[in-house]
């Protein structure tokens, strides 16, 4: 069973998870504001059936990346049961709310959002710093250019 927010603080009111991996291959982006959660999104890598516990409050919907309804079955309270087949995503939110914009995202990577710098298994640290570029010149038979300059200068 995947918890979403299972034990935040009612101290904080707001907050997001982007791209967790969990158990059963799962990756989960949710977000938080005023101390209810907004929408979940789950996507599966491996195909396995999928038992969420979601913690929105009261009915939900639950909806494919492109916003069609998959099939699903409430098994409690803030808690259901959705067969995902491998590669497919499943986006929880209130009953009658916004569904958040899931087309064209990478489902690796939070909801806009861009490239994560990871620190670990699943944790990620805010964007990406920019890349610096290349200094050296490459010579036609991949070796260093001659000269004192580079990392390869001696």
């Amino acid at each position: 069973m995947v918890k979403v927010f299972p034990s935040v603080s009612e101290r904080w009111a707001d907050a997001s998870i982007a791209s967790l991996r969990t158990q059963g291959a799962f990756l989960v982006d949710a977000d938080r504001s005023g101390g209810a959660t907004r929408w979940v999104r789950v996507h599966s890598e491996a195909g396995a059936p999928l038992v969420l516990d979601h913690s929105i409050r009261g009915r939900s919907e639950v909806r494919d990346a492109r916003g069609r309804p998959l099939h699903w079955r409430e098994t409690g309270p803030g808690r259901i049961t959705v067969s995902l087949p491998r590669g497919s995503t499943a986006v929880v939110t209130p009953h009658g709310s916004r569904h958040p914009r899931t087309r064209g995202l990478d489902p690796l990577g939070p909801a806009g959002v861009g490239p994560v710098r990871r620190i670990g298994v699943g944790q990620a640290l805010g964007p990406a710093p920019p890349q610096p570029r290349r200094a050296r010149r490459i010579a036609r038979w991949g070796m260093p250019a001659s000269g004192n300059s580079g990392p390869y200068a001696s």
